[in-house]
């Protein structure tokens, strides 16, 4: 583990990335200038063939996290805009609050996949979601009265304890 912090720690600090990253970089690049040769585009294949890759040192990477790539590739791909000096993508530092931040962004990226007018099976999600949401209110509706009716003498107060059921905009 300790070899591990050293690595990172010295990506942080711009030493020895091309170490690290090398091989994965390589594949990548390889993969790409094939797909531009397939293209018929041999000039930018050439070019990116003789790219020098540089390394930037973010201050939101990570040590442990390994399965959020996808998230920080889409929030990379949200908020870069072109010039790396003065680019903010509001990522907090590992261990200073990221997992719930990440957390809140899946949730967002989910969301407008899921709730896309692209998505084929849309209609079918949101009937499902309402299905769930109104079966857990009705739950919760049965659990407060029978809690109030283990009270003695108890009743149920307001409405604002009772959540009926939710609409969705119809399309």
């Amino acid at each position: 583990m300790k070899q591990a912090f050293e690595v990172i720690d010295n990506i942080r600090q711009g030493k020895n990335a091309g170490k690290y990253y090398g091989p994965r970089i390589r594949l990548l690049r390889r993969h790409f200038e094939k797909y531009l040769l397939e293209n018929n585009l041999s000039l930018l294949a050439n070019l990116v063939k003789n790219l020098k890759p540089s390394y930037l040192v973010m201050p939101w990477q990570t040590i442990q996290n390994d399965t959020d790539c996808g998230l920080f590739l889409m929030r990379h791909m949200e908020t870069y805009m072109g010039d790396a000096k003065t680019w903010t993508s509001d990522l907090k530092p590992e261990n200073y609050g990221q997992t719930r931040q990440l957390d809140k962004i899946r949730a967002k990226y989910c969301h407008a996949i899921l709730a896309s007018p692209l998505n084929e099976i849309r209609q079918k999600i949101l009937d499902e979601a309402k299905l769930l949401y109104n079966k857990m209110a009705s739950e919760r509706v049965m659990s407060i009265v029978i809690e109030a009716s283990k009270r003695k003498g108890a009743r149920v107060h307001g409405k604002k304890m009772i959540k009926g059921r939710v609409l969705f905009d119809e399309d």
